[in-house]
């Protein structure tokens, strides 16, 4: 049985259509365990979704603060480079992006 909006009545829909099936004597669940699991799950599900999402921001952070710290401790070569004709630091970035998006489709042809 899937879970989402009106669970409850498909249960009682089930139990009852159970109920008239020929060789079946009683049917017996318990539609407040059912419930009380329904909101467990939710519950628990929420956490997961905002544990997720913290993990996620975490892990954007962590990337960018290495690539600041990388970029701070070559900073007297970036700028040895930048008196000798090299462009910005940022003005390769593109450029970057779109090699390694080329090298990943061409790696994923058959």
């Amino acid at each position: 049985m899937r879970t989402g909006p009106g669970v409850e009545e498909r249960l009682d829909a089930l139990g009852a259509s159970l109920r008239q099936t020929t060789g079946v004597a009683d049917v017996r669940y318990d539609r407040q365990w059912l419930t009380r699991l329904r909101s467990v799950v939710a519950v628990v599900s929420g956490i997961g979704f905002v544990l997720g999402s913290v993990l996620t921001i975490a892990a954007a952070l962590t990337i960018a603060n290495v690539v600041r710290l990388a970029l701070y401790a070559r900073r007297d070569e970036l700028d040895i480079m930048q008196l000798v004709g090299a462009p910005q630091a940022g003005d390769g970035f593109f450029e970057g992006i779109s090699q390694r998006a080329h090298q990943a489709t061409s790696l994923m042809r058959p």
